[in-house]
């Protein structure tokens, strides 16, 4: 009865005492057969994980990451600044007062320099989906300047997404996207019922702390987390960061950027179309700004521990851009610049608020003098 007794004691302090995770980050998403996936109005998604951060982001009337409600026609005598942009810029582990796009917004008025800055950053996003946002609904908000924000995970999503793309077959125009792999949600079907489950499951707060300790465990003598079981280094299909191995070979890598480069000019094309000034905004990961940021999560993502990996797809970009006549900031040298604190959550591998203040100080001190 003794040990009956402590377990149960233990199981009622685990449940009600003890620091549970959270991941609700879907609760703030719709399916979009046009855009493949879009932040639902007016709903908030709370997101604490790997005791890195506890959140609550609020998806608000508009459908963006935002505390505060606004309109889709532009307030008399403001200008719009629309940040477009995957989960780098959407920003659900700070809170949204932490977050550079907030930042850069108060930094913006105090200098007399009336800008509504929009966050259009949606997790799971690369410049394909942020093309088609623009196109069927940033644009609606008549934004002033575009921006987009673009890293190195974001060139192998864009070729990932490109074999769903649907094309006008007259024109030849990109007219949706909606992939059907169901890793978010299942491929639409309207006309199928969806299947009940009934599934008995025991939940207990001991079984599950030990379970945590083992998989603690696991991870610090075997190296853990592990990869996918299809992961594929340097292929792009499986392995995210595919643009920066040193043994993709040169036909695949042009492959890769060159549909992200697609992807900016369309941005561009349309940004500019509305006469909305385009920035392109190049950011670097944890992994590619210093050996020991993003210093646990990156072995997930087949990145080694402890090495510093280059930029060299971004620089590529850049340079490219630079030829093109696109106006681009690059935040790595603002990144890499001395700090107290880490820039990058170490599982998680997203900005911290320091990471945020740097990429906004970044920001600032590129835009500060281009714009009015």
């Amino acid at each position: 009865m003794g040990m009956l007794g402590g377990i149960l004691i233990a199981e009622v302090y685990l449940r009600n005492f003890t620091y549970k995770e959270i991941n609700r980050t879907w609760d703030c998403y719709l399916p979009d057969l046009t855009m493949y996936m879009v932040y639902k109005p007016n709903t908030s998604c709370p997101n604490r994980r790997y005791q890195e951060y506890d959140t609550v982001p609020q998806i608000n009337n508009v459908g963006l990451r935002s505390d505060s409600n606004t309109t889709w026609e532009k307030p008399a005598g403001v200008k719009r600044m629309l940040i477009l942009g995957d989960s780098l810029v959407a920003a659900h582990e700070v809170e949204e007062a932490e977050a550079f796009v907030k930042l850069l917004e108060n930094k913006l008025k105090q200098a007399g320099k009336y800008y509504e800055v929009l966050n259009g950053g949606i997790r799971g996003y690369s410049p394909l989906l942020s093309r088609f946002y623009l196109k069927y609904q940033g644009l609606k908000l008549a934004p002033d300047i575009v921006m987009l924000v673009v890293n190195t995970g974001d060139i192998a999503d864009d070729h990932r997404y490109l074999k769903y793309v649907k094309l006008d077959e007259a024109t030849g125009e990109y007219i949706s996207v909606y992939p059907n792999w169901g890793f978010y949600w299942p491929a639409m079907n309207p006309d199928k019922p969806a299947q009940e489950k009934h599934n008995f499951k025991l939940s207990s707060a001991v079984v599950n702390l030990i379970k945590a300790n083992i998989g603690a465990i696991s991870r610090q003598w075997l190296k853990f987390p592990v990869l996918a079981e299809d992961f594929v280094l340097g292929d792009w299909r499986t392995d995210t960061l595919a643009a920066e191995r040193e043994l993709i070979n040169p036909g695949s890598y042009e492959e890769l950027i060159s549909a992200t480069k697609e992807n900016i000019l369309a941005i561009k094309s349309l940004a500019q179309s509305s006469g909305a000034k385009f920035y392109l905004v190049l950011s670097p990961m944890g992994h590619e700004v210093s050996e020991s940021e993003w210093d646990l999560g990156r072995r997930g993502w087949g990145a080694q521990r402890g090495k510093l990996y280059p930029t060299k797809a971004l620089d590529d970009i850049g340079n490219w851009a630079g030829q093109t006549g696109i106006a681009i900031i690059k935040l790595k040298a603002y990144l890499q610049q001395p700090s107290q604190g880490r820039k990058f959550f170490s599982k998680d591998g997203h900005l911290t608020p320091l990471g945020h203040e740097m990429v906004f100080e970044g920001l600032w001190a590129e835009l500060e003098q281009r714009i009015n």
